[in-house]
Formats: structure tokens, sequence, C-alpha cells
């Protein structure tokens, strides 16, 4: 079983692209050229998540937060409890609970004087 270490290594995995026909950060470069902004450069973080409460508590607070509501709209309560399940299950670690590797991507953007 992959650890959460090794999920945070980025070893044949990248974030999954964000919004705009699968070109990362297009939707974010439209409204920074609308809005006049100077991109600054692109920072990842990594970090892991680990312990907590069993798979199925995991699969419900996942459910409670804003991106699952268009993950439900689109592909129904069922399939996204299910493929939370099947996500999370193999992240379970007796000893510690659910482990996660996390990544979050951003860069920061300034105004031209």
């Amino acid at each position: 079983m992959a650890t959460g270490r090794d999920r945070c290594s980025g070893k044949g995995t990248e974030p999954a692209p964000l919004a705009g026909g699968g070109r990362r950060f297009a939707g974010i470069q439209a409204v920074r050229r609308a809005a006049g902004l100077v991109p600054g450069e692109r920072q990842r973080i990594r970090f892991e998540l680990e312990g907590g409460p069993e798979v199925e508590d995991f699969v419900r607070a996942s459910l409670s937060v804003g991106p699952a509501y268009m993950a439900v709209q689109e592909h129904g309560l069922d399939g996204v409890e299910g493929a939370l399940r099947r996500d999370f299950t193999p992240l379970w670690d007796e000893a510690v609970g659910l482990r996660i590797g996390i990544v979050i991507e951003y860069l920061v953007a300034t105004r031209p004087a």
C-alpha cells in the first residue's frame, strides 16, 4: 500500500487540472488578464493529513464541502459516495487511521502601479 508520503512525493501522479478544458490555470489566467494582474511564480505546498475516524466518516465529511455539490449533481450521490469510499479505503492504516497526501497549488498576482 502506498503511504501518504509516497502520494505526496508526486511520483507517478500530478494534481488534476483546474477548469479550462484541461489547460492548467486557464480560468485563473482569464481572470488575471481581465483584471490587469501580473502573475507571480506558481507555488506548490505538499503535506499529509493523518488520523481521524473511520473511512465512512471521511466520506460523509467530504460530501459536506462545496465541491462535492457539483460532483453529486453530475454523478449522483451513490456514485460520489462510492468513488470516495473506493479512493479512501486503500489509504486506511490501522495504526493512524486515514492517511492522505495533499497538494495545494497556487500563484499570487500583483497589479502594476
